[in-house]
């Protein structure tokens, strides 16, 4: 019975997620605009549940310094460089309870984090999903969760990037992966 009602309930949060979820259609043009392509760069998305805005600051001293801003739950970044690190900073959202909303937004500063959250993006170029990431669970900069969530995530995150890449080197990268998850090849 326990079984069957996780189903259930993991079904309906992938259908949900199809149904209501974007990405920032008014960024499109700095996407559009970014430098970097599959061959020196990668691209890092996932999924923050409830969140409305989410930004990444680039921490490793090897690197240039980089700041991603992203709103909307599904999270796209702009092309990276390979092996650099990125910390989440800040994060803003909202949750519904009957009739109250809840807001927030909330700097996490790295030195005041019990365990935050960092993307150590690939050395190898191309695509990389973080996964999902529920925005409950970052509560006073703790970072406890991180998740991979199913292929059926990743598509509702990699139809986003779709969106949002369309038209550069980019689309035919996201494309074959969505083909890959989908069976398709």
């Amino acid at each position: 019975m326990k079984k069957i009602i996780f189903v259930v309930a993991a079904v309906s949060l992938i259908f949900g997620l199809a149904a209501c979820v974007s990405v920032d259609k008014s960024a499109k043009e700095e996407y559009q605009k970014a430098t970097g392509t599959p061959k020196n760069s990668v691209v890092y998305y996932g999924f923050f549940f409830q969140n409305t805005y989410q930004s990444f600051s680039q921490m490793d001293p090897n690197f240039p310094p980089d700041f991603q801003e992203m709103k909307g739950q599904i999270f796209v970044s702009k092309p990276v460089a390979p092996g650099s690190t990125y910390a989440l900073e800040c994060i803003e959202g909202i949750d519904h309870g009957g009739t109250i909303e809840y807001y927030w937004s909330e700097y996490l500063p790295l030195h005041a984090s019990l365990n935050p959250l960092i993307v150590h993006v690939s050395k190898k170029p191309g695509l990389q999903y973080i996964g999902y990431i529920n925005a409950e669970d970052l509560a006073g900069g703790c970072y406890t969760r991180y998740e991979k969530f199913d292929d059926d995530g990743e598509k509702v995150c990699l139809k986003g990037a779709l969106e949002l890449y369309k038209g550069t080197a980019w689309e035919s990268v996201i494309q074959n992966r969505l083909d890959e998850l989908e069976g398709k090849k």
